[in-house]
């Protein structure tokens, strides 16, 4: 006997609340764990330090994450629909805004919708598939990072020394394994959907759906490259997005004067992407403070100028261009219709 669509509607609703009061409850976890023991005075006077000159250059290398964004999204939808630079540039600040003031993610959803009113012949599906495809992306290129991370963070450089030949030996192997992969995706992606469904068998009919369909979207997603050079400048531009955003810590890290070793911002970098990818509220509060301060601790950075430097580093993050973006893309967003 199927349920009314009001049972179902009912049921969705109020396992969005469950979802979103999930994503609150670890936040509040994650923000008591920041903050414990911390003495508050001195994360106070340890915020009056900051060198806000050098802090603001920081807004330049985020300009270049969003530009990493918009080209990687260019080669994806480029066979997708009609769309035009700036247009992906706001649909970026869209997701980014959205995902900062409303909980589950929404401002993908919100991405989708805004890129599928701009060109009707664009299916949300087409989108989704792109977009899982830009995850994907993330996912190689971090895991390659998190591989050289552990690496390098594994030998004291200062007293033992790591061989150059064998660092470069490391991170171009974990590079050719992860844009090998991708390819390989391209060529076969049939037989890739094929092994998902296999592997993901015996756990059940609903976890293989769940798997399998998101395994789908990202060949999907793949297939409309228009070619291999398209499928190597995604990589390329999802580097220079996360070089940039190293780039932005690496600035904070200066205006604090901090005394760390120079790849101290890669390690940041590696361990706050990991707090951003956790389900949270809206804006990652807690779970973005949390790793960023553990991060810093391990180069024997005090708990309270951890401290100061994760409060100051979310902000950055999240309040200038959230702000930016309201402005931008509000007249296009409310202007088009309220789906």
């Amino acid at each position: 006997m199927t349920s009314p669509p009001e049972d179902s509607e009912a049921e969705e609703h109020a396992t969005s609340i469950w979802k979103v009061f999930g994503g609150v409850v670890v936040s509040g976890v994650f923000l008591y764990a920041t903050f414990r023991q911390v003495e508050f005075r001195r994360v106070g006077e340890e915020l009056q330090n900051i060198q806000l000159a050098v802090l603001m250059l920081s807004l330049v290398t985020q300009l270049g994450e969003f530009t990493a964004m918009t080209v990687r999204s260019h080669l994806l939808f480029d066979r997708l629909g009609s769309f035009r630079f700036r247009d992906l540039f706001k649909s970026i600040l869209v997701a980014f805004v959205g995902n900062n003031l409303f909980p589950m993610r929404a401002g993908e959803f919100m991405r989708v919708g805004y890129l599928h009113r701009l060109d009707d012949e664009t299916t949300p599906e087409a989108c989704l598939s792109a977009i899982a495809l830009e995850r994907l992306a993330d996912m190689a290129v971090l895991s390659v990072a998190f591989a050289v991370c552990v690496t390098i963070t594994a030998v004291d450089l200062a007293g033992q020394g790591l061989p150059p030949l064998y660092m470069a030996g490391v991170v171009v192997g974990m590079c050719a394994l992860v844009v090998g992969g991708m390819f390989a995706v391209s060529w076969y992606p049939q037989t890739v959907v094929e092994i998902a469904e296999g592997l993901t068998a015996p756990f059940g009919e609903t976890v293989s759906t769940f798997i399998t369909d998101r395994v789908r979207h990202v060949v999907e997603g793949v297939e409309q490259l228009a070619s291999a050079e398209h499928l190597a400048g995604v990589v390329v531009a999802t580097i220079g997005y996360w070089g940039a955003a190293c780039a932005s810590i690496a600035i904070w890290i200066a205006a604090f004067d901090l005394p760390v070793p120079g790849y101290a911002a890669f390690v940041v970098t590696i361990f706050t992407a990991f707090g951003v990818a956790l389900p949270s509220s809206p804006g990652y509060v807690g779970t973005y403070h949390y790793f960023a301060k553990l991060s810093l601790q391990l180069f024997g950075v005090s708990a309270s100028l951890a401290t100061s430097f994760a409060i100051v580093g979310h902000a950055m993050t999240i309040v200038p261009f959230t702000l930016i973006g309201i402005v931008v893309v509000a007249p296009d967003v409310f202007g088009r219709g309220r789906e």
